[in-house]
């Protein structure tokens, strides 16, 4: 039967629908030491290490997609394959509507859908379909079949193909996201659904063969932390552990959002057994608090967040606040960041001019995510 299996953008954007879509409780995400790899996606949809058979030809894939929104699909393949249908079918308006003095009315103007298939190397475009040739060996569970006819390239796998067009402060944050449950918009309580673990994401890497852009991909995989809780989490947890030659502080060890058991006092304090901390070396006892309203609530939230401060303060970790103008600033955070680890008794040596210019370099790749 023949088949098409939705890549690069176009997987990325079905996995972020997916996630958002499949979100799970705040509580279970805070209590959680790991990500629990039963739920993740190479587990919940039939998969394969091979893929045949894909149609690159735009009237095939025009079927392909009216069949599997005639059985009826999940609604977030439904509000993606819609979106693609419209593209194709309105090339000709679209490309029309681009000429002088007419209106752009296209509502899918500037989506491309983005499919894989299995021969010689090399990309072709064409009315609104980008199809990417790969004669790749690819490591098991890379494509997960989600209708009939319809495979989308795991989000491992997309990690990979994004790793030959983004730089790596860009993928590096990519991966985060992928590991991570950000905030599920208009939802206080949810969390959107992780899509891949560090660990998987490193042995995926590591078993590409012929594959463009696994070489940079394996390289950030093994900085990628698991549980990021919003992209300034993931900015900030970045610039503190990435390694030195690649622009961070080379702060290694870290986790987020760790559950941390807690002793009298702290329990106290805050009104509970457990709590988590936004960045935690829990060898060095050092932690970081991003404190923002945009993505850790309103201000009663902020009241509760002051609260636990005070809790980790007590239960012995030498605490700091990292705002939005502070993660900005790179000196403001460099201070920071240094006065808390030496307070801990920890070794910490400021950025010397070339690991300066490099830094500055990763900041701004963090900038270019897609």
């Amino acid at each position: 039967m023949r088949c098409i299996c939705l890549s690069h953008e176009t997987a990325l954007e079905f996995w972020r629908l997916w996630s958002a879509r499949n979100g799970i409780a705040l509580h279970l995400f805070h209590c959680r030491k790991t990500i629990q790899t039963d739920d993740l996606p190479f587990r919940i949809f039939p998969s394969s290490a091979v893929l045949v058979d894909s149609s690159s030809a735009k009237r095939t894939v025009v079927e392909i997609i009216d069949g599997a929104l005639e059985d009826g699909v999940p609604e977030e393949l439904t509000e993606l394959l819609g979106a693609c249908r419209v593209v194709l079918s309105e090339t000709h308006s679209s490309k029309r509507s681009k000429e002088p003095g007419l209106a752009d009315s296209s509502s899918g103007a500037g989506k491309v859908l983005h499919v894989l298939g299995h021969r010689k190397p090399g990309v072709r475009t064409a009315d609104g379909l980008t199809y990417h040739h790969s004669s790749a060996t690819y490591p098991k569970g890379s494509f997960l079949k989600i209708a009939r006819g319809v495979y989308v390239c795991a989000p491992e796998l997309v990690f990979a193909q994004m790793a030959s067009l983004l730089p790596f402060g860009a993928l590096l944050s990519l991966g985060y996201e992928l590991c991570g449950c950000y905030p599920v918009e208009a939802s206080e309580y949810l969390v959107r659904h992780p899509l891949c673990s560090p660990n998987r994401l490193v042995a995926f890497c590591s078993h590409l063969r012929g594959f463009k852009g696994s070489a940079p991909a394996k390289t950030a995989a093994r900085y990628v932390l698991a549980k990021s809780a919003s992209p300034a989490e993931t900015s900030l947890a970045i610039i503190a552990t990435a390694p030195r030659n690649y622009g961070g502080f080379g702060m290694r060890g870290a986790r987020l959002n760790e559950p941390i058991k807690l002793r009298r006092e702290p329990e106290r304090i805050a009104h509970g057994s457990s709590l988590v901390c936004d960045v935690l070396w829990p060898e060095r006892g050092v932690a970081l608090e991003y404190d923002s309203s945009q993505f850790h609530g309103s201000s009663s939230r902020l009241s509760r967040d002051s609260r636990r401060r005070s809790a980790l303060a007590a239960q012995g970790l030498e605490i700091r606040s990292i705002t939005a103008s502070q993660l900005e600033n790179v000196f403001e955070f460099q201070e920071t960041i240094l006065h808390a680890f030496r307070a801990a008794g920890c070794d910490f040596k400021r950025l010397n001019g070339k690991q300066l210019d490099r830094h500055m370099r990763l900041r701004s790749e963090l900038r270019k995510c897609v």
